[in-house]
């Protein structure tokens, strides 16, 4: 179900609202979903700040000239999009949004070229409990912060980084020191949402969203149509590998969407990440 890039400011319908539960059906393949939960009914935390309290919210009727001008600058957070994860069936998907998160932000700071993907089952085997049992996202917010996560077992990482971790693998133990080198890919800020304006003010900012709905957790990193026209859509990042639309101009493959009704039911208990630690051993890594 990989879809064709056509045109990037067009949706495709096929993947609007989808519920995620029967999607996985369809194809005969979990594709990481337990059995329905809302993860989203997690309480705000009272060790994340309110989006509004550090910064800007803009009001909803501002939101189309500022998505006129990201759309004529193509500088939206899909734009930054360098890996498209696959939980291969796994309950991860918090854990792939929280890395997702980093690593869109990860772009954004240091450039496609210096770019580091990072294992999502590097953070999973520490917040989940069985290969499909799935997470919370206030355990994967916690993780992230104080301990970080490894980088992707690839070539370039294994010769930059001490310590790797494979892409998909509840099971596989986390290599020995492994705190090290995961200290260097902490999160910085990520604040929670309190509703429709911040998780949009969130995104047109380009703040990457981890939200929840429907047994499944996904990134929002766009926004289409309008509100005047009364067709808004929000684009997220999946992490189903060759599913869904086109992300950007690298991937043919792995964007959903959301219309507005859906996200307002799940705005409030979102969370965005603001910023990322650059260290100065990431930095020499990096240089080296």
């Amino acid at each position: 179900m990989s879809g064709i890039i056509t045109d990037l400011g067009q949706v495709d319908e096929r993947f609007l609202d989808v519920d995620f539960w029967t999607e996985s059906l369809k194809v005969n393949r979990l594709l990481g979903c337990a059995a329905p939960r809302n993860l989203s009914l997690e309480p705000l935390g009272a060790e994340r700040a309110l989006f509004g309290d550090v910064d800007e919210v803009i009001p909803m009727d501002k939101w189309d000239d500022i998505m006129d001008r990201k759309d004529a600058e193509n500088s939206w957070l899909s734009d930054l999009v360098a890996i498209v994860h696959d939980q291969n069936g796994e309950g991860s998907c918090v854990a792939e949004s929280k890395t997702a998160q980093w690593e869109i932000k990860c772009v954004e700071s240091l450039g496609l070229d210096q770019f580091i993907p990072l294992s999502a089952a590097s953070l999973y085997t520490r917040t989940g409990s069985s290969p499909g049992s799935g997470s919370m996202l206030s355990d994967n917010l916690r993780e992230m912060r104080a301990r970080g996560a490894l980088p992707l077992d690839t070539p370039a990482n294994k010769t930059r980084f001490k310590h790797t971790h494979r892409a998909v693998g509840f099971r596989a133990d986390l290599p020995q020191g492994w705190e090290e080198t995961g200290a260097i890919f902490k999160e910085d800020e990520y604040v929670d949402l309190g509703g429709i304006e911040e998780f949009g003010s969130a995104i047109l900012k380009n703040h990457p969203v981890t939200y929840a709905r429907s047994s499944h957790c996904i990134t929002a990193i766009k926004m289409f149509g309008r509100v005047k026209t009364n067709n808004l859509r929000f684009g997220y990042l999946n992490s189903w590998g060759p599913w869904g639309a086109a992300v950007n101009v690298r991937f043919a493959y792995g964007m959903g969407y959301d219309s507005l009704s859906t996200v307002r039911r799940v705005a409030s208990g979102a969370t965005s990440l603001r910023s990322i630690g650059i260290s100065p051993e990431l930095l020499a890594a990096l240089a080296a």
